[in-house]
């Protein structure tokens, strides 16, 4: 019994000196993260997620654990993949935003911690710990580029929707491009803009005396 968990903490030295030494080689981006987190109230979430993530493995100890093995092929696999993504992050540098880096950086530090855990515990305990794993997913940082594609997207919509000859022009203005009125607003709004019967008749009698 000793000896089993003299072997889990080993284990467990060998993943947390993995984690804290690609944290040390990507501490520039983690501050971002962190700053971001406390700038965007979309990511306030993302300090909480290591702890929650932390106290699942914790809970589930026991069944995580009972049964470890090292995977050092499918460890070094996901470690390469992510020392890969990280690596895009410097070379295509000057076609991302730094959002877009961040996002890279991110998903790169989590893919390595992936490996490293797959490496010390070996894949039947990743799939196990599954949950805890996809849980990380929420720490990453949405890009630039696809809220960029679907920003343009609406515009052009909102373009090829004025354009038919059905649907009337317009009053709301939205990243500069007009936005299109249903046909019921566009209906409440002409009979707003038309004077009722009872005020011209009285503009027509002011007028005849």
């Amino acid at each position: 019994m000793n000896r089993g968990r003299a072997l889990i903490a080993k284990r467990h030295a060998q993943f947390a000196l993995v984690v804290l030494a690609s944290a040390v080689a990507l501490r520039s981006p983690i501050g971002d993260l962190a700053k971001l987190s406390f700038r965007n109230g979309l990511y306030s979430h993302v300090p909480f997620v290591p702890v929650l993530i932390a106290c699942v493995l914790y809970a589930k100890r026991e069944s995580l654990f009972s049964r470890v093995e090292y995977s050092p092929g499918a460890g070094l696999a996901l470690a390469a993949m992510g020392a890969l993504f990280s690596a895009a992050s410097f070379l295509f540098a000057r076609g991302l935003t730094p959002d877009d880096r961040l996002s890279l950086l991110t998903v790169s530090l989590l893919v390595v911690w992936a490996g490293a855990f797959t490496f010390a515990y070996g894949i039947h305990t990743l799939t196990k710990a599954l949950y805890p794993v996809l849980l990380a997913l929420f720490m990453i940082p949405l890009p630039d580029f696809p809220n960029d594609r679907l920003v343009r997207l609406l515009q052009r919509t909102g373009r090829l929707r004025l354009s038919g000859p059905s649907h009337p022009w317009v009053t709301g203005v939205a990243r500069g491009e007009c936005l299109p009125l249903s046909s019921d607003e566009h209906q409440d709004r002409r009979s707003m803009q038309r004077p009722s019967l009872a005020r011209r008749a009285y503009h027509y009698e002011r007028r005849s005396v």
